[in-house]
């Protein structure tokens, strides 16, 4: 994953968005957890974007939205059925949210 996250960062800033492209989806592919899957899934939407790619982008939208819809139920059922008492809403999860509101919003452009 990390291999191919360089070899994608480094076409995307020779502005070879497609290799980019390519190699953001081949280190999705290894992504081990939510945190991995929403930063690759961002660049993926990011390069898209700048091919002008918008169904891509598009796609990678709503799978950061489901992604950030599934790592969030379980918490929200745990605390309305009484849990642990612990109300811990990490921040990443905000941030996760506005990020893809962001992403969102870059698309409608």
């Amino acid at each position: 994953r990390t291999a191919f996250l360089a070899l994608a960062h480094q076409a995307a800033g020779t502005g070879d968005f497609v290799a980019a492209f390519q190699g953001f989806i081949r280190a999705k592919d290894y992504c081990t957890n939510r945190p991995q899957t929403t930063a690759v899934c961002l660049h993926i939407v990011s390069v898209s974007l700048a091919m002008n790619n918008l169904i891509s982008a598009n796609d990678f939208i709503h799978k950061l939205e489901h992604t950030l819809r599934s790592a969030s139920a379980p918490s929200a059922s745990a605390s309305s059925t009484g849990g642990s008492g612990n109300n811990t809403n990490p921040v990443g999860t905000e941030l996760d949210q506005i990020l893809v509101q962001t992403a969102a919003a870059l698309e409608r452009m």
